[in-house]
């Protein structure tokens, strides 16, 4: 190979290889947009070869270091390059302003090469332009056009993403997990304090039950922070400050840049104070480019990264559960852990796969899509392994549903319908919900990864779009009522409308640089909004709430503690609550709640008197007769709940939808009945 510097601009060969090694910048040939009139002729074009750049704030003036290569047709030597009388003139678009910059003292160097299907001289246009500081977050939009005596003979279109200033980098790293842990705190705040909480309201034989919000939040959290990440990922030519924004948002879907298995890539992710990305500016697949910004492992790699924390996550949930039931506090908390009422290896399998289900279903079938995606350039065994792993998360979708009630599988996700219903249409509605919810999840995770390389993100945006649009139809149904004044629907709609934002970003649709970048910031600011004001400031209201319950709770322990037993116990039934007393102690005892658990049916969280059955016959005269499936298994009633007494030898259940019934309206049903939300996996031994 041949090296040739021009000595007129007196550049050290040190200094090429220095710029020679900046980042790699994703660029297009614009060459053919330059007028007629003025373009050179077609001997005397330069064809874009590469293009590097590094970005440089050390000084108090920001410097852009461009290194443009390119070749000329039929030129093999270095001899017949014309060198004289070169300028650059680059014209920049940042989020605040949009500038024109010329260089006219150019490094230029030419490197002759002897490769055996591209033998050709290749000329190195090395140049540095002062720019302004760039901002919080920006992107420079640049159009490089190099001439000589005025004739224009190259142009390159390119984007470049300068790196995140240290505030906006620590509210993206940040922000998602402190929203996150905020919300699982305020969980099980909720979980372990004897809290009070509202409870269903009975009209007769209709019924309408709070929602265990505090448990559906954390669901509706994740998903939030999993759909800035995958919805940042499409095969869509966004703002280029969105995805390094989203980027560290990556754990959320169980994908992270130095994974327990493979640490090492080719990718920089950030280098020269500039992400680096290589692809082309419009059909590069999203998650790909998602993984060259986080600096991760190349494709079959990172996926065998999320699998291993698949795999852990599972173990994880099953020891949880195993402990929650070898050592319980109490039976009824285990009952919730376990979410069951088997405690054998089918019980604790379905535990699991419930909790991953619900909170990593979409992300999972996202990234095990996707490798199909390259099926023609990845080995038989990964795309028949990866066919596997798809099918095992239908099959496990399945299963977990046809064991048990669906509306108990997608107890995690169920927001309860405020409008009074009879408990049998409750459970069929629920029902329907956490089946459509599911399938949506899986869909949605299907068309982020399985449809990367289809039309160019358009098909994606649609299918993502009718899966809100159907899970808004699905809620509104459920709930009678309008979705978006409940916090799912709301949810849901902020995600239809950034999807309509991106259908500005498709190739051909907006074409100018700064309405996409103020589409960019719209987008960004949805995303805040929605983080900020559905979970972080209610939290934060809702922990000064419990901190005032909590604090109202001593209070009243230390002053039962005063007045002595009995009258303690007087007080607390007028509330209609049993505490649980001990002999040589007293304990505020956990009210029967709205469902706080991830097991107990919404309708047996009623207020209970220990006179239950003294004040049955003030209720005989509001007989009503249940219209009862003769296909629903039947099971034990959420027998776990605190408060039951033994009558005859057999344990009652004070909490269970049965004896909240015959409070009500003085007739028991059957533990048959539709309102079990929980019951033995098919195929155990029941209660009778």
């Amino acid at each position: 190979m041949r090296v040739m510097a021009t000595p007129r601009v007196g550049a050290s060969l040190l200094a090429i290889a220095s710029t020679a090694s900046a980042a790699y910048v994703q660029f297009q040939d614009c060459y053919d947009a330059i007028s007629s009139e003025v373009a050179a002729s077609s001997n005397t074009r330069l064809t874009p070869e590469g293009l590097r750049a590094a970005l440089d704030n050390s000084d108090a003036v920001t410097k852009l270091h461009l290194n443009f290569t390119g070749s000329y047709p039929g030129v093999k030597t270095c001899d017949l390059v014309p060198f004289s009388n070169v300028s650059a003139t680059v014209e920049i678009t940042s989020l605040t302003a949009s500038k024109s910059y010329t260089v006219h003292n150019l490094t230029t160097s030419c490197h002759e090469t002897n490769y055996p299907n591209h033998n050709v001289a290749l000329i190195r246009h090395q140049m540095t332009f002062l720019l302004d500081p760039p901002s919080l977050i920006d992107s420079y939009d640049l159009n490089l056009h190099l001439s000589s005596s005025s004739q224009p003979f190259s142009c390159v279109a390119a984007t470049i993403t300068p790196a995140l200033s240290p505030i906006a980098k620590s509210i993206a790293q940040y922000l998602p997990p402190a929203t996150l842990l905020l919300t699982l705190l305020l969980a099980l705040w909720h979980e372990l304090l004897p809290l009070q909480v509202p409870s269903p309201t009975f009209n007769g034989p209709f019924i309408s039950s709070p929602s265990p919000t505090h448990l559906t939040l954390i669901s509706q959290c994740l998903t939030t922070i999993q759909f800035l990440f995958l919805s940042t990922s499409l095969t869509i030519p966004y703002p280029s400050f969105l995805r390094p924004l989203a980027a560290p948002s990556s754990w959320s879907t169980l994908m992270i840049p130095r994974g327990p298995v493979h640490s090492a890539t080719p990718y920089f992710g950030l280098k020269d104070a500039l992400y680096e990305v290589n692809g082309t500016l419009t059909a590069s697949p999203g998650l790909e480019l998602m993984t060259q910004i986080l600096g991760a492992p190349v494709t079959p790699r990172s996926w065998a990264n999320t699998l291993t924390l698949v795999g852990l996550l599972l173990l994880a949930t099953a020891v949880a559960a195993q402990l929650a039931l070898r050592r319980p506090s109490n039976r009824a908390r285990a009952a919730r852990l376990r979410g069951t009422t088997d405690p054998g290896l089918r019980g604790t399998v379905w535990t699991v796969l419930r909790v991953f289900l619900t909170y990593f279903l979409t992300p999972v079938a996202a990234w095990s899509t996707y490798q199909l995606t390259a099926a023609a350039f990845l080995p038989l065994y990964h795309t028949v392994l990866t066919a596997l792993v798809v099918a095992l998360l239908v099959a496990a979708l399945w299963w977990g549903v046809t064991q048990n009630s669906p509306r108990n599988m997608g107890y995690l996700l169920l927001d309860a319908s405020k409008t009074p219903q009879t408990p049998g249409r409750l459970s069929r509605s629920q029902d329907r919900y956490a089946m459509a919810m599911f399938a949506l999840m899986f869909v949605r995770g299907a068309a982020v990864g399985g449809l990367q390389m289809a039309g160019a993100g358009v098909v994606q945006v649609l299918v993502l779009a009718a899966c809100e649009v159907v899970q808004l139809l699905v809620m509104g149904f459920t709930w009678r009522c309008v979705p978006v004044l409940r916090v799912g629907g709301a949810l849901s709609a902020a995600r239809l409308v950034v999807l309509g934002i991106f259908v500005g970003f498709l190739p051909g649709v907006v074409g100018e640089v700064r309405t996409r970048n103020v589409l960019g910031l719209v987008v960004l600011g949805v995303h805040v909004v929605v983080v900020v004001g559905v979970f972080v400031v209610p939290g934060l209201v809702r922990v000064g709430i419990l901190m005032a319950r909590t604090w109202d709770v001593i209070r009243a322990e230390k002053k039962s503690e005063r007045d002595g037993l009995e009258e303690y116990r007087l007080r607390r039934l007028d509330t209609g609550i049993v505490p649980e007393t001990h002999p040589d102690s007293i304990v505020v005892s956990e009210r029967p709640r709205c469902p706080s658990s991830l097991l107990m049916s919404p309708i047996s969280t009623a207020p209970l008197r220990k006179s239950v059955r003294d004040d049955e016959a003030s209720f005989r005269g509001h007989r009503l007769s249940l219209s009862i499936s003769s296909n629903e298994s039947s099971g034990s009633s959420v027998g776990e709940e605190r408060h039951s007494e033994e009558v005859g030898g057999e344990v009652e259940d004070l909490g269970s939808p049965g004896f909240v019934y015959e409070a009500r309206v003085g007739k028991r049903f059957s533990r048959a009945s539709v309102l079990n939300y929980s019951r033995p996996l098919d195929g155990q031994p029941q209660t009778p």
